[in-house]
């Protein structure tokens, strides 16, 4: 299963995601601190990745992917219900008119169903899957209305 988990959290990774820039003096020390996160969660070590994406969600709490790499981490060590609140907000975080709205709005649901698989919840992970699985359609289907 960590094999499984890393490779969901590196495939779903992406630093493009990142919806406000920290200000300037935290910037630098946020970015690291979630960079070496991203190191400790693809390692396995799961609470150290928390630590270091919360040191980093702290730093810049406006920070999309920040909220999400922290939301996650919680949900991967058993903090469940911190886990879906930091990763509501990081779907507040969201400016409507973003570009990539449905695909990060996705995101956040799917990372929501994992907290749940994560607690042995299976039955509650149902729900934010399949509205992270119609975002993604919709998404899909908008863009091909664009190219007709």
């Amino acid at each position: 299963m960590p094999r499984i988990s890393c490779f969901l959290f590196l495939f779903f990774f992406n630093p493009s995601f990142s919806s406000a820039l920290p200000p300037k003096e935290a910037g630098k020390a946020a970015y690291r601190l979630n960079y070496q996160g991203t190191l400790f969660y693809a390692e396995g070590k799961f609470v150290l990745a928390r630590k270091q994406f919360q040191r980093a969600y702290e730093k810049a709490p406006g920070n999309f992917q920040f909220a999400l790499s922290y939301g996650l981490s919680l949900g991967r060590t058993g903090r469940h219900q911190k886990a879906i609140s930091v990763l509501t907000k990081a779907q507040r975080l969201l400016p409507p008119d973003d570009p990539e709205f449905a695909l990060k709005s996705a995101l956040c649901s799917f990372y929501q169903g994992a907290s749940f698989l994560y607690s042995d919840k299976p039955g509650r992970a149902i729900a934010p899957l399949r509205q992270s699985a119609e975002l993604l359609e919709r998404k899909e289907n908008n863009e091909l209305r664009a190219l007709s």
